[in-house]
């Protein structure tokens, strides 16, 4: 299995064209009849003696003008496409699927670029490492335009775009016959980079997929099935989303890595959001409005949200099945709803394991009562947690954590409670704490044998 560093590059080593870019000598350099190309002037070719027989195809506007390139429009032996400067392109039917050579296909420089359906119809013994679309003032991706075989050798890479819109299944391609379990690492990569608005349509894509890059992206919404799948890889950097629907992301894939950096969510993540099975979920220095219940509802053997910011997080909002570790760390909450965190379960059948939800530099600005309860036996490491006082306080500061955690007998509490009570009796809510006798640890019979030490916490210092 190709690493997704690996990948990456691949794609950079794919980037340079295989042959030098040709001097601009336009149809009359021409010296014997050839494809369609041939007879359009700003296009050049090499070697120049024979348009048919050429390995590089470059054509540069002479002014504000339209090309459609379509069946029989390049040399069948063309290597190299390097279009730019058209005001208008238009991929038609079957341009590229004849082409068995072809290694780099690039648009460049346009006011709109539309690719039909079947524009990118691709052969089975096709030799495409780089289709590349940057510079566009407005793309347009139609139903079907990435139909035939499309194999993981292949980058798409699509940059520096005003609108990008995708309509439903545009790509709507296969692999060759293999096992099903290798598909996912025989699909296509893709980069989407500077798009100031993308639209995507649901199910948008219906192949395989190897990996998936977003880089400085705007969404308006983000719908079903639009990303995970069986890819290997996600990654998400500087992405701005208004709303997020139902299965924005689902994942098909349990060794799958989702990465999310500088994520902005301006509005709701709806329930199922983020769904389905990956090995890893992160994510760094991001924003979530409003988290609906059950908006992650996931099953992962890492997740960590670090340096990030959720303003309200809602009754079961984190509905998470965790093999091994769920971390939130230096990370705020502005308003946590009753039963926020009561979902997130261990996998108890992952018997050598021993699961853990950590809670480093946790900020909790408003704190509903229940809403620090955890499922039964979860096993918490408390690091520091600074939470603001409730109105009416609530003294002593054990009372306070039998509110939260809507749990507890008298000055009994169990062991998360404990940590989160040697937390919060730091704040030192309550006058004459110190005097206060301190409650009880208990040990909850049911979770006897599932029990640790938490040699890692740092409880503070009580009185």
């Amino acid at each position: 299995m190709r690493s997704p560093v690996g990948l990456r590059t691949l794609w950079l080593l794919g980037l340079p064209l295989l042959l030098p870019a040709p001097a601009l000598t336009g149809s009359a350099g021409r010296r014997s009849p050839g494809p369609a190309v041939c007879e359009i002037a700003g296009c050049s070719v090499l070697p120049s003696s024979s348009c048919a027989n050429a390995r590089s195809v470059s054509c540069l506007s002479p002014g504000n003008e339209t090309m459609t390139l379509h069946q029989d429009f390049f040399p069948t032996g063309v290597l190299s496409v390097n279009i730019s400067g058209w005001s208008h392109v238009i991929i038609d039917e079957g341009a590229i699927k004849s082409l068995h050579s072809l290694v780099n296909f690039t648009i460049s420089h346009a006011q709109r670029l539309d690719i039909e359906s079947h524009g990118m119809a691709s052969h089975s013994n096709n030799s495409l490492r780089l289709v590349k679309f940057e510079n566009i003032a407005s793309l347009h991706v139609k139903t079907g335009s990435f139909s035939g075989h499309w194999e993981s050798q292949t980058a798409i890479q699509m940059h520096h775009i005003g609108h990008l819109d995708v309509k439903s299944r545009a790509f709507d391609y296969h692999q060759a016959e293999e096992a099903d379990d290798r598909r996912a690492e025989e699909g296509p990569s893709f980069l989407l980079q500077y798009v100031k608005m993308l639209n995507l349509e649901s199910s948008w894509i219906t192949g395989s997929v190897f990996e998936y890059v977003m880089n400085n992206v705007t969404m308006d919404v983000c719908h079903e099935e639009s990303f995970g799948g069986r890819a290997f890889f996600s990654e998400w950097n500087n992405v701005t989303i208004g709303n997020i629907s139902n299965k924005c992301f689902h994942s098909r894939n349990d060794m799958a890595s989702f990465v999310v950096r500088n994520l902005l969510v301006k509005g709701d993540m709806h329930p199922y959001a983020f769904s389905g099975a990956v090995n890893e979920l992160i994510i760094w220095d991001s924003y979530f409005d409003v988290v609906q219940s059950k908006s992650f509802n996931m099953t992962v053997c890492t997740m960590q949200v670090i340096g990030s910011r959720i303003r309200e997080l809602q009754p079961e909002g984190l509905c998470v099945s965790v093999k091994e570790i769920l971390r939130l760390e230096t990370t705020r909450i502005d308003h946590i709803h009753k039963d926020a965190l009561v979902r997130i379960t261990v996998d108890e059948s992952i018997k050598e394991l021993d699961p853990l939800l950590t809670l480093d530099k946790l900020t909790i600005v408003k704190a509903a009562a229940g809403s620090m309860s955890l499922s039964r036996c979860a096993k918490v490491r408390m690091i520091w947690l600074d939470m603001l006082y409730p109105w009416p306080r609530i003294c002593p500061a054990y009372k306070w954590v039998q509110w939260l955690t809507e749990g507890g007998v008298d000055r009994q509490l169990g062991q998360y409670q404990y940590q989160l009570f040697l937390q919060l009796i730091r704040r030192r809510m309550c006058s004459g704490e110190n005097l206060i006798r301190l409650p009880r640890l208990v040990e909850d019979p049911e979770c006897a044998s599932h029990s640790r030490t938490f040699s890692g916490a740092a409880p503070g210092r009580v009185g």
